[in-house]
């Protein structure tokens, strides 16, 4: 599958590039990992935004083909960031944000802020240097493709999606656009004359009556792998007018009964493990099948605002040591950016991956290491 802008882009922001931002900023690392990369999606989108407009699309054109725009800014982005180089580049990016949000930067950047805990100086700054390094690729992509402003507005056009879903909702609102919806599969025009067309409703319904009986007659299962799923039996439980559907020694009900239990202290110990989640084999991609529990979990934690969580990604100890912390890292963050983005304040939560550290199974049998390939959460203020 073809890289994406927004994968493209994101793939230059390194670890080292993030501590620098930190350092730079005065932010936690914690905050730069989600707040940094979280401007390549509004940048473009604020493009995005003038794709349909030819006369703003040649003023932007124009600044990505400035002289000063040679790309070599992306070999040294540590210096664009740090104001070691790339000063006439930055200065270009001043000019490209104003073109792109005008009076609105400083009610963008303070959302930005806001979402993910930093200052809206900081998120200021963070734009400030996005701005200069989408600058940088796409006079890259301009030179190598031959594109002029019209060529740019179609290659943005035809990202839209993956564009707008990367953005976070608070800034999605200032810019007037909508994550795209999942597609909905049109009935064809001969089957809405048919009078077959009156059965479907009718089917619908008995699909979803079998449906829900196959739900109700799952057996419980051991916990599962974060590489798979197990079904287990579920209950409907309502969490501030809101019912959801959980299982009976699920992370939901364990989240609950902590939240609501003043005689509970927090504690660094009690953990509850996500029993539903599951990502692709030794990806951090969430499967769609994780969103049911995930969106129980922002409900959860919407209802009871005072409280924060540490999200903690898990492996076990087969393969190289130092690749089961990354990826338990990249799963954790990735947990954490789906909760952000169904409403759950970035500053509430802390992911970290331990890699095969604090294994709750023996490692010796295929059971055992599904146990331990686990997310978990951790109640650290209620």
């Amino acid at each position: 599958m073809a890289s994406t802008l927004i994968d493209s882009l994101t793939s230059l922001i390194t670890p080292d590039i993030i501590s620098k931002a930190a350092s730079q900023f005065g932010e936690s690392e914690t905050a730069m990992a989600r707040a940094v990369p979280t401007g390549i999606p509004t940048v473009l989108a604020g493009m995005l935004g003038k794709a349909s407009d030819s006369s703003a699309m040649e003023s932007i054109f124009n600044l990505i083909k400035d002289p000063a725009n040679d790309g070599s800014a992306l070999s040294n982005l540590s210096g664009l960031l740090t104001g070691g180089g790339g000063s006439a580049l930055a200065g270009l990016g001043g000019k490209f944000l104003t073109l792109l949000f005008g009076d609105r930067l400083g009610s963008i950047a303070g959302a930005l802020g806001q979402s993910f805990g930093v200052r809206s100086s900081s998120a200021s700054s963070i734009l400030g240097f996005i701005a200069p390094v989408v600058m940088a690729f796409l006079g890259n992509r301009a030179r190598t493709e031959g594109l002029n402003a019209s060529g740019l507005s179609s290659l943005l056009l035809s990202q839209k999606d993956s564009i707008l879903s990367a953005l976070p909702p608070g800034v999605s609102n200032l810019l007037g656009v909508a994550r795209p919806a999942a597609p909905v599969t049109a009935v064809p025009e001969r089957m809405r004359r048919s009078p077959v067309a009156r059965l479907w409703p009718l089917l619908i319904l008995g699909l979803l009556a079998i449906w829900l009986l196959s739900r109700r007659s799952e057996i419980r299962r051991p916990r599962p792998a974060a590489d798979s799923i197990t079904r287990v039996v579920l209950v409907k439980r309502n969490v501030c007018g809101t019912d959801i559907n959980v299982a009976e020694n699920g992370i939901e009900s364990g989240l609950i009964g902590f939240l609501q239990d003043k005689n509970r202290p927090v504690d660094e110990t009690t953990w509850f493990d996500f029993d539903r989640l599951t990502f692709e084999p030794n990806s951090a991609n969430l499967r769609p099948e994780s969103s049911e529990q995930l969106g129980n979990v922002a409900t959860i934690l919407k209802c009871f605002p005072a409280a924060k969580v540490k999200i903690g990604g898990y492996t076990d100890n087969t393969g190289d040591a130092a690749a089961n912390l990354k990826l338990s890292q990249a799963r954790a963050d990735s947990v954490d950016k789906q909760l952000f983005a169904m409403g759950v304040a970035a500053e509430r939560m802390t992911p970290e991956g331990y890699g095969a550290e604090h294994p709750i199974a023996d490692n010796s049998t295929e059971e055992g290491r599904a146990r331990n390939r686990r997310i978990a959460m951790r109640v650290t203020e209620k």
